[in-house]
C-alpha cells in the first residue's frame, strides 16, 4: 500500500474522479480547460483531486491510478512535514523527481516504456540532473525520472527516497536536500547514474542498428511521423501515407515515392469540427486495395471513422457509431463493404465491432472486459487478426495476437502466451498474399518487427533496431515492410526488405486453436450514492494592481466550487476612495454564480460599483451603479460557441453626452458568436483563427435617451511559417448607432502602434494589424551556485498597421510600420520595445516613435 511504502497516512480524504472514457476525462469541469489527448491522468493542486480515465485496459487503468495517487500522497506528505516543522513551502519537487517517483510506484518493466530512455542514452541525448529542465514536458522526463529514482532506490535503499520527502523544509533548494539526504553531491549522483544506464544499454550497440529514415522533413526537425502505409494509386504512383505532428497540430500527410517526390498535407486535425483530433499514438490508419483510407478522429461528442479516397484526393464518407464513444485503428475489408474497428462503449469496455457500410448495421464481435486492439482483415476477408490482453499476464499489461471469424465469432490464439513469456505482441498487419503477419514484439528486450508464417507456424525477427519501432505495414508486393523507428527523440518512417529465405525462423510451440481467456477480473458490487454538492474554498486572496494612468487599485477575491467543478461562486470587493467620496461610497462589490453541469452553461451575478471608467472622458469617476447580469453559453463544438449576456443596472447619476445627469435604468443585451481553434505557446497564439462577432443593444428604460446599438467584430489569424516564425494578422471592426452611441478608441501598443494610447476615437472604427514574429535567442541558461536558471527567449518582430475612425463614417487613414524586440513568454511577462514610423499614406515621419511596454503581444 502507498501509505506503508511512503510512511504516511493521508491527512484528508482525496477526491477521486474516475471516468469511463478519455473523452469524458478531457471534458471534466474539475480543471478549467480542455485536457490534451496525451494527458493520461491528472492530480490537480487546488483541492488535491485525482482524475483517471478508463481506456479499456485494466492494466493501464491500475497503472495510471497508482501513478496519480502517488502524486497525491507525495504532496500531502510534504504539506504535513512542513506543518509539523512550521515552515512555508519553499519549492515544489522538480518534475523528474515527482514523475519518477510516481512511475517507480506504478509502472511495470516494459521494453516499450524504456524505449525513449534507451534512445536518449544511445543517441547521446541523455541529460543530467542539473539539465533536466531541458526535457520538461516531454515523455523523456518521465523515463529519465523513473530511471533515476530507481537507481537511488537500488543504490541507497528506497527508504532514502522517503527520507527526501521527510526532510522537506530543511534546505533552501531541492538539490541541497538531495545531497544532504544521500550524502553525495548532485554532480556525482548524476555521473554515477549516467554510467549505470550506459552500462545497461551500451552492450546492445554491437548487435543492433539505427533504423534508417526513408525521408525527413528538413525544415521541421522536431516532426514525429507515425503509422505509415505504402499505397499504390490507380495511375501507378506510389506513396507513403502517414500521421504526423510538429508539436502543435496533428496531420495526415502523403509522401510520393521516387526521385523528386513531394510531401503534401492531406488534412489537418485539431482545427475543425470534422477533425478535432487524429489520435496519433492511440490509433493507426489503414488502406484497402482500392486506395480507400480509413482513420478515426474526434468529431463533437464522440469519435467517427472517415473514409478518404486517395485516388480522388477527397473524403468519401464518415461513419458514425452512436453507441460508441471512442474508436481506434479502423480497417476496411478488402472489398470495401465492411469495416472493423476497436471501439469503447459508454461502460468503458473496449471490443471489436464490424460495420456493414451499406446499411450501417453493427455487429459486436467481442463483449468482455479485455482490451482488444489493432484489428486487420485477412486478404480473403474471412477473418480478422488483432492484439488483446486476454492472454496470460494480460492483467499486467501483456498482449498477444489472436484471430476471429466475423461469421463464427470464435477467437483463436496466433502466438503463445505461457506464463513464463513476458513478451508483448501488438499492431499486427496481414501481408498481401495472406501467408504472413507482421507485428511488433519486445521478446528480445526491444520492440522490433517480427514476421509470423501462418502455414509453417513459425516466427522470425525482421529488425534489430537500436531503440524500438512501431506500427509495421506491407508494401503492395509483400517484399518490404514500412514502419516507424525511434531515433534521437524523433519517430521516423523507414522501410526494410523482408528476406524470407535468410530469416532465422523459429517454430511456435502451440498450434492454432480456440482460445479461452487466461485471466478474469473480479468485479465487486458497489452501491451507488447520489452526488451531493458541497462547495469548498478555491481562492482567498487580496490583489494590488497598478495602472500608470489610474494609480493603484486594491481588491479582495474569494472563489468556491464543488468537487466536480460544476458550480462556482465568485466574490469581489474593492474600494477606490482616492477618486472622491467616502470609503463606503467608493466601495465596489460583486457576486457571481456559475453552473457548468450541462452543455448549456449559465451564470447569474449581482454587483454594485462605486467607481466606473467613463469612456467619453477617458477617466475613472465616481458613480454608483447597481445591478444584475445573466449570461448563457452554448458550445456547438470544441471550437465554436454562442453566448448571450444581459446586464441591467441602475445608474444613480448617469452622465449624458450633453452634460446632464440623471438617475436611469439601463438594460444591455449582447449576442456573440465565437470561433477559436488557436494553438498557443509561451508568447501567445502560434497557429489558428480566433473570431468574435458581437451585436448589442442598450436600452435607456427610464428616459429613452441613451438607446444605442453596437456591432463588434475581431478576427485574428496566425500562421506558423517555420519553427516559431509566425505571421500574425488581425482585423477589428466596430460601430455604434444612436445619439448616446458608444465611442471607440484607437492608438497604443496593442492597437495602432506609434500613436498615443486612446488618442483617436469615434463611433466607427477599422483597424488592421500585421506582424511577423521571429525567434532570435532561446534556451539561455545562467549557471548559478544553486543550480541552472533558464532565462526567457528573445524575439523580434516586423509590423505594419493601418486604421481609421470617424463619427458617421471613416476619416482619413493613418498607419505605422516598424520593428520591435521583446523578451519573455511562458512564466515571464513580455517586455517589449518598438521602433515605429508613422504615416498618413502620403508621407512618412522623419523620426521614429519609441514604445516601451510590459504586457502581451496583440
Amino acid at each position: 500500500m502507498l501509505s506503508d511504502t511512503l510512511r504516511h497516512e493521508l491527512s484528508r480524504r482525496i477526491p477521486l474522479a474516475l471516468f469511463s472514457s478519455h473523452r469524458d476525462f478531457q471534458q471534466s469541469n474539475i480543471v478549467p480547460y480542455l485536457l490534451p489527448e496525451e494527458v493520461g491522468g491528472l492530480t490537480e493542486f487546488a483541492k488535491g483531486r485525482v482524475l483517471v480515465p478508463y481506456t479499456g485496459s485494466f492494466h493501464r487503468f491500475s497503472w495510471v491510478l497508482t501513478h496519480e495517487l502517488t502524486h497525491a500522497f507525495m504532496l500531502d506528505k510534504i504539506e504535513a512535514t512542513l506543518r509539523r516543522k512550521r515552515k512555508p513551502l519553499g519549492f515544489y519537487p522538480p518534475l523528474w523527481f515527482s514523475e519518477g517517483l510516481a512511475e517507480y510506484m506504478s509502472a511495470r518493466h516494459s521494453p516499450g516504456l524504456e524505449a525513449p530512455l534507451r534512445d536518449a542514452v544511445l543517441s547521446d541525448q541523455l541529460v543530467g540532473i542539473s539539465e533536466m529542465w531541458k526535457i520538461s514536458g516531454s515523455i523523456l522526463v518521465y523515463r529519465e525520472g523513473h530511471s533515476l529514482v530507481s537507481y537511488i532506490a537500488e543504490r541507497f535503499g528506497f527508504s532514502f527516497v522517503v527520507d527526501i520527502l521527510e526532510g522537506w523544509g530543511d534546505e533552501r533548494t531541492f538539490e541541497a536536500l538531495l545531497e544532504k539526504t544521500l550524502n553525495v553531491s548532485t554532480r556525482e549522483l548524476s555521473r554515477d547514474w549516467t554510467l549505470s544506464v550506459k552500462e545497461t544499454y551500451y552492450p546492445d550497440v554491437a548487435e543492433r542498428e539505427w533504423i534508417p529514415a526513408l525521408f525527413e522533413h528538413s525544415a521541421e526537425r522536431e516532426r514525429l511521423n507515425l503509422s505509415p502505409l505504402w499505397v499504390k494509386l490507380k495511375d501507378g504512383r506510389e506513396m507513403i501515407v502517414y500521421l504526423s505532428t510538429n508539436g502543435q497540430s496533428s496531420e495526415l500527410r502523403a509522401r510520393e515515392m521516387g526521385e523528386g517526390g513531394r510531401d503534401r498535407l492531406l488534412l489537418r486535425g485539431g482545427g475543425s469540427k470534422e477533425y478535432e483530433s487524429l489520435h496519433l499514438f492511440r490509433s493507426r490508419i489503414s488502406v484497402n486495395r482500392s486506395g480507400l483510407l480509413a482513420f478515426s478522429a474526434r468529431k463533437g461528442e464522440r469519435d467517427v471513422v472517415h473514409l478518404y479516397d486517395l485516388n480522388a484526393g477527397e473524403r468519401k464518407a464518415t461513419v458514425e457509431l452512436l453507441g460508441l464513444v471512442s474508436l481506434s485503428s479502423p480497417a476496411l475489408s478488402p472489398d470495401g463493404s465492411r469495416l472493423v474497428v476497436s471501439g469503447q462503449d459508454a461502460s468503458g469496455r473496449s471490443d471489436l465491432f464490424v460495420v456493414v457500410l451499406a446499411d450501417s448495421s453493427l455487429l459486436r464481435l467481442t463483449n468482455d472486459f479485455y482490451d482488444e486492439r489493432d484489428p486487420d482483415w485477412s486478404p480473403d476477408g474471412d477473418c480478422i487478426v488483432f492484439s488483446s490482453d486476454r492472454c496470460a499476464g494480460g492483467e499486467e499489461g501483456r498482449y498477444k495476437l489472436f484471430v476471429i471469424s466475423p461469421e463464427e465469432g470464435q477467437v483463436a490464439a496466433l502466438t503463445p502466451g505461457e506464463p513464463h513469456d513476458n513478451a508483448s505482441e501488438t499492431t499486427p498487419r496481414w501481408s498481401p498474399c495472406g501467408k504472413y503477419v507482421a507485428y511488433v514484439s519486445d521478446s528480445r528486450g526491444v520492440p522490433d518487427v517480427h514476421v509470423l508464417d501462418l502455414q509453417k507456424r513459425s516466427e522470425a525477427r525482421l529488425t534489430r533496431s537500436m531503440a524500438g519501432v512501431l506500427t509495421p505495414s506491407w508494401d503492395d508486393g509483400g517484399k518490404h515492410v514500412v514502419l516507424t523507428g525511434l531515433k534521437s527523440g524523433r519517430y521516423l518512417v523507414s522501410r526494410t526488405e523482408v528476406p524470407y529465405d535468410s530469416l532465422r525462423w523459429e517454430r511456435l510451440d502451440v498450434p492454432l486453436r480456440p482460445e479461452e481467456p487466461a485471466w478474469k477480473l473480479d468485479v465487486a458490487s458497489v452501491s451507488a450514492t447520489p452526488y451531493r454538492r458541497k462547495l469548498g474554498l478555491d481562492i482567498v486572496r487580496s490583489t494590488v494592481g497598478y495602472d500608470p494612468e489610474f494609480s493603484a487599485i486594491g481588491s479582495g477575491q474569494l472563489a468556491l466550487s464543488d468537487v466536480l467543478g460544476n458550480e462556482h461562486l465568485l466574490f469581489y470587493l474593492s474600494s477606490q476612495s482616492e477618486y472622491g467620496g467616502s470609503l463606503f461610497g467608493s466601495l465596489s462589490a460583486g457576486a457571481t454564480y456559475l453552473n457548468l453541469s450541462k452543455r448549456i452553461s449559465y451564470g447569474i451575478g449581482l454587483f454594485s460599483l462605486g467607481v466606473l471608467y467613463d469612456e467619453e472622458l477617458a477617466v475613472l469617476r465616481q458613480e454608483r451603479r447597481s445591478g444584475m447580469l445573466l449570461l448563457v453559453s452554448y458550445p456547438r463544438s470544441r471550437f465554436e460557441r454562442v453566448e448571450a449576456t444581459m446586464v441591467g443596472r441602475l445608474a444613480h447619476n448617469h452622465l449624458y453626452r450633453d452634460g446632464t445627469q440623471a438617475r436611469v435604468f439601463l438594460l444591455s443585451n449582447y449576442l456573440s458568436y465565437v470561433w477559436d481553434n488557436s494553438v498557443f505557446h509561451g508568447e501567445g497564439e502560434l497557429v489558428g483563427t480566433r473570431a468574435n462577432l458581437t451585436v448589442g443593444f442598450t436600452r435607456d428604460v427610464t428616459k429613452g435617451m441613451a438607446d444605442y446599438v453596437s456591432i463588434l467584430a475581431d478576427v485574428r489569424e496566425n500562421v506558423e511559417l517555420s519553427r516559431r516564425t509566425v505571421l500574425a494578422s488581425r482585423v477589428v471592426l466596430r460601430s455604434s448607432f444612436g445619439a448616446e452611441g458608444r465611442r471607440f478608441y484607437m492608438g497604443g501598443p496593442w492597437s495602432l502602434r506609434g500613436y498615443g494610447t486612446r488618442s483617436l476615437s469615434g463611433r466607427r472604427l477599422v483597424l488592421v494589424n500585421n506582424e511577423l514574429r521571429l525567434p532570435i535567442l532561446a534556451r539561455i541558461v545562467l549557471r548559478l551556485p544553486g543550480g541552472a536558471l533558464p532565462l526567457p527567449r528573445i524575439s523580434g518582430a516586423l509590423f505594419a498597421d493601418a486604421g481609421s475612425v470617424g463619427e458617421a463614417g471613416l476619416d482619413s487613414w493613418k498607419g505605422s510600420f516598424g520593428a520591435g524586440f521583446y523578451i519573455g513568454g511562458g512564466y515571464f511577462p513580455i517586455v517589449r520595445l518598438n521602433t515605429v514610423w508613422r504615416t498618413d499614406f502620403s508621407s512618412v515621419d522623419e523620426k521614429p516613435v519609441y514604445e516601451f511596454f510590459v504586457g502581451w503581444n496583440y
